[in-house]
């Protein structure tokens, strides 16, 4: 069985590794390639993609904004979610349809509960 490898030894899998180069091996510090800013990634790559949403001179950046900017006028003309208007006549005239068709009494209609209906 091999050896565990080191962090040192492991390689550069993120993409983010392509925005940034290693400064210092032993401190575990990166350049930004867009605004040469130094970042820690002694616990990961997570603060450098950080950054590079950050990063005012990132040219990925722009790209970004443009996509959701895009995707938000999709939803826009999408249908509205907002609750439809009911009219109180047509609602009352269902009503009585209903209590037709089911055969049901007309006293339910006459109900307390119903009464602020109409």
């Amino acid at each position: 069985m091999p050896p565990p490898r080191s962090f040192d030894s492991r390689k550069n899998r993120s993409k983010v590794w392509d925005h940034f180069t290693k400064e210092s091996n032993e401190d575990k510090i990166a350049k930004c390639n867009y605004c040469d800013r130094l970042i820690k990634f002694e616990s990961g790559t997570s603060a450098m993609r950080a950054h590079l949403c950050r990063c005012q001179n990132n040219p990925d950046k722009e790209a970004r904004k443009k996509q959701k900017s895009n995707s938000s006028t999709n939803v826009v003309s999408s249908p509205s979610l907002a609750r439809p208007k009911i009219d109180q006549e047509t609602c009352w005239n269902a009503l009585v349809k209903m209590f037709i068709a089911m055969e049901l009494p007309f006293r339910n209609i006459e109900h307390e509960a119903l009464r602020d209906v109409k």
